[in-house]
């Protein structure tokens, strides 16, 4: 805001306290700028790290229902005469091995973004959510698939299917 006057050597009485009280609008409005400028930051950074925890938790019950799923379609297989099911297990595993990728490729993302927000200055805000600025530095759903975070929890439970499989299908007579 940018504020002139110009005088013909005249100031009144008013024009004194005008003048005397300038600078301390000017600061006022400054400090209130500022004040807004630092709440919008913040506001921005939460929203962001709101859809962190969302991913997160999504994250979570995927691992959850992976379990249960696989486990139920592994119970029917090995109690039934039914191989199919033991079959089916395989599917779960990759997809929701592919899912948990994806989620925790996109939370690094907003990840990234948060600490690019972090770095901003407070006139800088905009609160846009979009990674695309930071996705350059991402990696592909597929390398975080083969994360180690990842690879413990999901590859342990290819594991346990595969060598189920097998079992399964020697018991039950069938060829592997």
């Amino acid at each position: 805001m940018v504020v002139s006057a110009q005088f013909n050597g005249e100031v009144t009485i008013g024009q004194q306290e005008v003048l005397a009280a300038l600078p301390e609008t000017i600061l006022q409005i400054d400090s209130d700028r500022r004040i807004k400028n630092v709440a919008d930051k913040t506001a921005h950074l939460e929203m962001i790290q709101n859809v962190v925890n969302r991913l997160s938790q999504n994250s979570f019950l995927l691992k959850g229902w992976t379990v249960v799923l696989i486990s139920g379609l592994l119970a029917l297989g090995a109690v039934g005469s039914e191989s199919l099911f033991v079959y089916l297990a395989f599917f779960p595993v990759l997809a929701f091995w592919w899912l948990d990728a994806y989620f925790l490729r996109e939370e690094r993302q907003f990840r990234a973004l948060f600490d690019r927000v972090r770095k901003l200055e407070e006139a800088d805000i905009d609160f846009s959510m979009d990674t695309s600025k930071v996705s350059s530095k991402s990696e592909s759903v597929l390398r975080v698939a083969a994360s180690k975070t990842l690879i413990v929890f999901h590859g342990v439970l290819l594991a346990a299917v595969v060598v189920i499989t097998v079992f399964v299908l020697i018991t039950n007579g069938e060829s592997v």
